[in-house]
């Protein structure tokens, strides 16, 4: 499998049938996404996804929540301005010790509405007129 590697080091790459990404991620990974090959996955890079996800690059999230509190952590949109983007739940899972695996997959602009609820019942209007009068 051909391993696409953002880096700013000049390092060699270790990885069999690596290549490295040279100049601005946004666009090395546009040029990726818009060639014929495979799906593009990325694994544990906490500095590459702040910069994709508010241009639409990344098409599906697995987030992956431990049942831990560890003090500050990184924010998705810390320093980068961000486009609001509706995500739908696809599939989910726990393990026995709690940790809870979640995948989602782009789903458009974000839909704004009501979280009003049915109109009350006579019978909820009736209770709610006698809570009002005083004791009930």
């Amino acid at each position: 499998m051909r391993k696409h590697v953002v880096t700013s080091s000049d390092r060699t790459l270790g990885w069999n049938n690596s290549r490295r990404l040279i100049g601005d991620p946004v666009a090395a990974i546009t040029r990726l996404k818009e060639s014929d090959g495979p799906d593009l996955l990325i694994q544990g890079s906490s500095m590459l996804y702040p910069e994709l996800l508010p241009v639409g690059l990344i098409d599906q999230l697995v987030l992956i929540t431990f049942p831990v509190m560890l003090g500050r952590g990184k924010r998705w949109y810390a320093d980068h301005p961000s486009t609001a983007r509706s995500w739908t739940l696809i599939e989910q899972a726990h393990s026995p010790q709690g940790v809870h695996f979640a995948a989602f997959a782009r789903d458009g602009e974000v839909q704004t509405g009501s979280f009003a609820t049915n109109p009350p019942s006579k019978d909820e209007l009736a209770l709610r007129q006698r809570q009002a009068a005083g004791p009930w």
